[in-house]
């Protein structure tokens, strides 16, 4: 898959997705979370499919 096919998130939405504040997300990431992409210089995004298996393991993670 090229990276002109992925569609990319900022910390912020993914906080969305996660229904958690901007802090948490800077604290799980701090410990591990998905891989970060640089396509621009300015900012730091993450591809949305990394995100969703991220998310996926830290649901079931808090389920067990």
């Amino acid at each position: 898959m090229s990276d002109t096919n992925l569609e990319f998130l900022s910390k912020r939405r993914i906080a969305e997705m996660a229904g958690v504040s901007m802090r948490t997300i800077e604290r799980e990431f701090a410990k591990g979370g998905p891989p970060a992409t640089h396509p621009s210089k300015r900012r730091v995004v993450y591809a949305r499919h990394e995100v969703e298996r991220w998310l996926a393991a830290r649901t079931e993670a808090a389920n067990v």
